[in-house]
């Protein structure tokens, strides 16, 4: 599905932000505006653009929050969010060597015994994209979680995002460090769904493999389709159709 641009990248992470709209996460009008002052396939110009929107709504949040309107503060504080992230799409392919990141001090917060005393048999795992992969990967090794849920199910970094990796994780992976469930997705038991995209040109067959792998777990996999808008990677754009079968599956394995 093509969406404001003819470049596939800028279309599909265009049509990401604009599908947060359906939980308060953008505006179509600021998408469309946003998208009008960009050159396609011109990632300065993206950048531009977004950081743009991103501050001037930000601002309409922060003057909001000064004036006591917490309600408005607070929408428009979490559009300004999306879309920063969106201006940032392109230029963080080495994280390391960015002086916006690199020079921001990080706490790694780790909490006591009893933040964690939640109902196991009551929590699921829920990986996006990459974190398809990385929540299996987990799931191999902590079997407390009762319910999975891999969108996209991601059977190897390598192969799956073979040509949309940044110079430094190509490098990382050469060098000898795997990222496959090869050898340890017999060891994955909890139900799990593995949601693909009809479209998803990132990880086409991926899920396939991945369902085929988890010989110990009971499996769902759902192909969202192309017709209804929700065929995209990560159902970029049709969030709404994709929570549906989420959360449908969700009651349906916890009351089995």
């Amino acid at each position: 599905m093509q969406f404001l641009f003819d470049d596939d990248t800028f279309s599909f992470e265009a049509l990401r932000t604009t599908g947060f709209a359906n939980y308060g996460g953008a505006d179509l009008g600021e998408v469309l505006a946003t998208a009008s002052r960009i050159t396609d396939g011109d990632q300065a110009s993206w950048h531009r653009a977004w950081k743009a929107t991103a501050d001037r709504v930000a601002e309409l949040g922060e003057r909001s929050l000064a004036a006591g309107h917490r309600v408005t503060a607070r929408e428009n504080l979490l559009r300004a969010s999306n879309y920063y992230r969106n201006a940032a799409a392109f230029v963080l392919d080495n994280p390391a060597d960015n002086p916006e990141v690199a020079s921001r001090p990080t706490l790694i917060y780790t909490s006591g015994y009893d933040s964690t005393s939640e109902e196991c048999d009551r929590i699921a795992g829920f990986g996006y994209s990459l974190g398809g992969y990385l929540l299996a990967r987990a799931a191999a090794f902590e079997h407390r979680l009762a319910a999975l849920i891999l969108d996209d199910g991601v059977h190897d970094l390598a192969s799956g995002f073979a040509d949309n990796l940044p110079p430094f994780l190509v490098t990382w992976l050469r060098d000898g460090h795997d990222y496959t469930l090869d050898g340890v997705a017999d060891q994955i038991l909890a139900p799990t769904l593995i949601m693909e995209g009809e479209h998803d040109t990132l990880l086409a067959g991926q899920p396939e493999r991945v369902e085929k792998a988890l010989t110990a777990a009971p499996t769902t996999r759902v192909t969202l389709t192309e017709r209804e808008g929700a065929g995209e990677h990560t159902h970029a754009g049709a969030l709404a159709r994709a929570h549906q079968v989420m959360f449908d599956w969700l009651d349906t394995t916890r009351s089995t």
